[in-house]
């Protein structure tokens, strides 16, 4: 297909300069929208665990994925009808027979006449055959630039599912740990009910709270069970090869102003489709024009008259008429077709402007929201969960006041996360839009959130 040799992964894909690159489109989502160290390959723990990364499910989609690979057929017919256009008018004998098998004179084979002559057409006016190749050349840059859209499309909704299983993942960690906690409760409100400290009640509640614990991280389970298949599903598994997911929830590009995304998404190969469009549209409009031109129709052979035993060369020129006026509605056609593209591509811009400022404005949104909970909500929390509990193991404080400190960690842990995978998936949106490496943009710069676990 369009596939050259393999990229150098920390190479930016320029589509404006480079060929068409299926892997260097992999590369560059793999490096820009979600995880710092990410490998191409899975990653075996030493229990054994096989860890499934954003490389290796971006490589397995662009493998295994059908609508990529129905590309190569498209372009191969497409190549096949350059061939055709290149060629010139085709050169075709013919043999007539005529007065046989007729009546008096004509009954008999000796007074028919053979003709045995070549034809074809000689093509007048200018560049008629260019013309269609042409033609022939723009299909071939518009299917391109539609497998390009399209790889970007499939690639960014294979990211786009890897962060929500991510994410899901994260909040199993943490539902694991909401259950650890909700045992040691159970146990600290136990030991204080024994010795008369705690009512009966508060045993109960600490046991109910438990329960859901439990409730909640199966839940959690099952979810996160379904968000792998979906995305194995993407990359044509139906048995699961991975049991964990690899890499981080924090690590986000530096921004850009959206003066600068918005004037990059103009060369986006989703806007590049449009200009693909017109230079087809043109051409066809100039094989329309050349059509205009009446071609010639010639024949030259040989007769032979079996009365006589003798033969004579035999010609003939034929031209269509008015043919000009008859081809005026194909350039009107033509003209109407290009015109539309335009007004197609000045559509797709606003739409685009839209949908990259929402991503834009979503994405810086919800990274505050991880700085503030990073630096100031979580730690404050985790100190008064930890003071309320000191207090309530004294005596000084009542279990509901414990409960809600619990409670209010664990949502703002849960909303952190939420946070980060909604700010990559912006992200992800934003590159795909721009069709840019943003991480690439600076490559020494580091994110101003760590890198470590969220909580």
């Amino acid at each position: 297909m369009f596939t050259l040799s393999r990229p150098d992964r920390s190479r930016l894909l320029d589509f404006d300069s480079q060929p068409f690159d299926r892997k260097a489109l992999s590369s560059f989502l793999l490096s820009a929208l979600l995880c710092c160290g990410l490998s191409s390959n899975t990653i075996a723990t030493d229990d054994g665990i096989s860890t499934l990364t954003l490389a290796q499910a971006l490589e397995q989609t662009l493998a295994s994925n059908p609508q990529l690979h129905q590309y190569a057929f498209h372009e191969r017919g497409l190549q096949g009808q350059r061939v055709s256009s290149s060629l010139k008018p085709a050169l075709s004998i013919g043999l007539d027979l005529e007065n046989f098998a007729g009546s008096g004179a004509y009954k008999s084979s000796e007074s028919a006449e053979t003709t045995i002559a070549l034809s074809s057409v000689l093509e007048l006016g200018s560049s008629k055959r260019s013309a269609r190749i042409s033609v022939a050349d723009a299909r071939l840059t518009l299917l391109e630039e539609q497998q390009k859209a399209l790889t970007l499309e499939l690639l960014g909704k294979v990211t786009a599912v890897f962060i929500e299983a991510l994410s899901t993942q994260q909040l199993l960690s943490l539902s694991e740990d909401a259950l650890g906690q909700a045992k040691k409760t159970l146990s600290i409100v136990q030991s204080r009910a024994q010795r008369g400290a705690a009512a009966e009640f508060e045993v109960k509640r600490a046991s109910v709270a438990l329960a859901q614990s439990e409730i909640d991280l199966y839940t959690l389970k099952n979810t996160f069970m379904r968000k792998k298949v979906q995305l194995a599903s993407l990359f044509g598994e139906t048995t699961l090869s991975f049991s964990q997911l690899h890499g981080s929830l924090f690590h986000f590009s530096e921004s850009l102003s959206f003066a600068e995304l918005a004037e990059r998404a103009k060369a986006s190969p989703g806007i590049a489709i449009f200009a693909s469009e017109t230079r087809l549209h043109n051409a066809q409009l100039q094989l329309a024009r050349t059509q205009s031109t009446t071609d010639l129709s010639w024949n030259l052979g040989v007769r032979r008259f079996e009365e006589s035993s003798e033969s004579a060369l035999v010609a003939g020129v034929s031209i269509p008429l008015f043919n000009g006026k008859r081809n005026k509605g194909s350039i009107k056609s033509a003209l109407a077709a290009r015109d539309n593209v335009q007004y197609q591509r000045q559509d797709a811009l606003l739409k685009l402007h839209s949908v990259l400022y929402d991503a834009f404005s979503l994405r810086e949104q919800h990274i505050y929201a991880v700085q503030q909970y990073k630096k100031n909500v979580i730690p404050n929390l985790e100190q008064a969960l930890a003071l309320t509990q000191k207090a309530y193991e004294n005596g000084r404080y009542r279990y509901r006041d414990w409960i809600a400190a619990q409670t209010e960690l664990r949502e703002a842990k849960q909303l952190l996360i939420r946070s980060a995978a909604a700010a990559l998936t912006n992200q992800a949106t934003i590159e795909q839009l721009i069709g840019h490496n943003l991480m690439r943009e600076r490559p020494d710069t580091e994110s101003k959130l760590s890198h470590s676990a969220p909580y």
